[in-house]
């Protein structure tokens, strides 16, 4: 992709704008000698009714032919300036339109190299406070040596929590017989205080 040069852009949008001026000056000057010619055609066209013969006639009919074909050729001269001048207008119009398009999009694209750039430098940090692979190795082997201990200690906690289980049950059976006991003793005594 070229590189975009808005100095030369702008010189050369005032080049065309000083063509432009130019060409507008000379299509003012063809409307007023057009005007002039058409003040003196009406002149003319009157001074013919002042005229009587047909010799003065056939002389001024020579005279206008040869003005309106000057007239023609300086309006299709006029004619042919105004089209370069708009084909040139459509031609800048159009770049401008592309350099402005360009403008955008080259500052979209530094606004994503500038997020680009940001969330580089985040994965740095990032990245440099990661543990090495060597680190990563030791975590595990502790890792696993913790969770082998915690297995034999889940055996160890489980053969406890069994016996601790069987001697609720047992302590539940004797406190039963224990309340039954009570209770005859209860039943007795009370019979007794009643006799």
């Amino acid at each position: 992709m070229a590189e975009v040069q808005p100095e030369s852009l702008m010189s050369e949008q005032k080049k065309m704008d000083a063509k432009i001026e130019a060409l507008r000056a000379k299509l003012e000057n063809g409307d007023i000698i057009s005007g002039n010619i058409i003040e003196e055609l009406k002149k003319i066209k009157n001074d013919v009714s002042v005229f009587r013969g047909t010799e003065e006639i056939v002389k001024l009919n020579k005279e206008v032919r040869g003005e309106i074909t000057a007239i023609k050729k300086i309006e299709a001269n006029v004619e042919k300036h105004a089209d370069r001048v708009d084909s040139i207008f459509s031609t800048f119009e159009s770049g401008f339109a592309e350099f402005a398009k360009m403008k955008d999009e080259l500052k979209d694209v530094s606004e994503s190299c500038t997020g680009l750039r940001k969330d580089i430098e985040a994965n740095k940090v990032a990245l440099s406070a990661m543990p090495k692979k060597d680190e990563f190795y030791q975590i595990k082997s502790a890792t696993e040596k913790a969770l082998e201990g915690i297995k034999a200690e889940k055996s160890v906690y489980e053969e406890r929590n069994k016996a601790v289980v069987e001697n609720v049950a047992e302590l539940l059976k004797k406190t039963k017989v224990l309340k039954k006991r009570l209770l005859l003793c209860l039943q007795l005594i009370l019979r007794r205080s009643i006799k």
